[in-house]
């Protein structure tokens, strides 16, 4: 999985330069988008990494589903076909998001909270989160009742838990630890 990983990178970090050096960021994030969204169907890539199929029924199968593409993803898709890895998209894509991300100055945050929030509540919370970072913040939000209330914060590679259940949970070890 590191190498899948490893190879992700590389191949984000190369189309990233090669899209910076001719203006086509966005362009290049839908390319990726739409491969990524052909390499999540499992079926389609169990066709695209099977050596029993010819490169020549991967390449037809390939362009009759990415009719948007444009012919230099698609050198990109047949690349990976022939290399065995077409599913490593995915990877490359989320890879490459997180560059374009880091270069306008965006932070993804993963919020989890007991309740649905409301617009005035997600909007204070991307400014107290924007803030905090320094960043412009790209708010991805999920409803979890077993948090039980509070929430949890994923932003920057770190953690913030301020659920209900995890300061329940560290009120019981500290009592039970009381007595010890």
């Amino acid at each position: 999985m590191a190498a899948r990983t490893l190879q992700a990178k590389r191949f984000a970090r190369a189309i990233f330069e090669i899209a910076s050096e001719n203006s086509e960021l966005d362009k290049w994030q839908f390319e990726l988008q739409e491969l990524a969204r052909l390499a999540s169907d499992a079926g389609f890539v169990a066709v695209m990494e099977n050596p029993k199929y010819s490169q020549e029924a991967k390449g037809k199968l390939l362009a009759s589903q990415a009719n948007l593409l444009s012919p230099i993803a698609l050198n990109l898709a047949r690349l990976l076909t022939e290399r065995g890895t077409f599913g490593v998209v995915v990877d490359v894509f989320r890879e490459y998001v997180q560059l374009v991300n880091q270069l306008k100055g965006i932070e993804k945050a993963e919020v989890v909270t007991a309740v649905e929030l409301d617009e005035s509540q997600k909007t204070r919370l991307v400014k107290q989160l924007g803030e905090i970072t320094g960043k412009k913040i790209d708010l991805s939000l999920k409803v979890e009742p077993t948090i039980l209330g509070g929430m949890v914060v994923r932003v920057g590679g770190k953690l913030i838990d301020g659920s209900t259940s995890s300061q329940l949970l560290s009120l019981k070890s500290d009592l039970a630890n009381a007595g010890t």
